[in-house]
């Protein structure tokens, strides 16, 4: 849909929508008449105003939730990828790899915090260490 389109659907006004787009918020194509927008990027708008006004994030906050948000996308197509790659496997052997990934998966190490018993209790404004299950630090 052509930005005048959107604009309506959308609820916004050029203005917002300029620095919307400025900022990476929403990504038009450009065509030769102009900016072209999906339906998807209406989706966009809403989580942007909620973001904004009903959580009260600021704008480098929802540049970096639209960043993780991405990213995420691009890893569940990766995944749809992968998983369509190994239905095109021998059943053996697409069976195996799957499984393999499956127990993989779950044998990740959870993370929690907790306090190494050196530590004891942290002063106030002192963060304890983030440590895996099995006591290696890991941040």
């Amino acid at each position: 849909m052509d930005a005048t389109r959107f604009l309506q659907l959308a609820d916004l006004d050029a203005q917002q929508l300029e620095a919307w787009v400025s900022a990476g918020w929403l990504c038009p194509t450009q065509g030769a008449t102009g900016w072209s927008f999906a339906k998807r990027d209406l989706t966009r708008v809403r989580l942007i105003r909620d973001l904004r006004d009903d959580l009260k994030i600021g704008p480098d906050a929802i540049t970096a939730v639209l960043g993780l948000l991405g990213e995420i996308q691009a890893l569940r197509r990766m995944l749809r990828a992968l998983f369509g790659a190994l239905r095109g496997l021998p059943a053996p052997v697409g069976d195996r790899v799957r499984l393999e990934l499956l127990d993989r998966t779950r044998a990740q190490p959870r993370h929690r915090r907790v306090r190494k018993p050196s530590q004891g209790r942290a002063s106030r404004g002192e963060r304890p260490r983030l440590v895996t299950i099995q006591g290696l630090r890991a941040g």
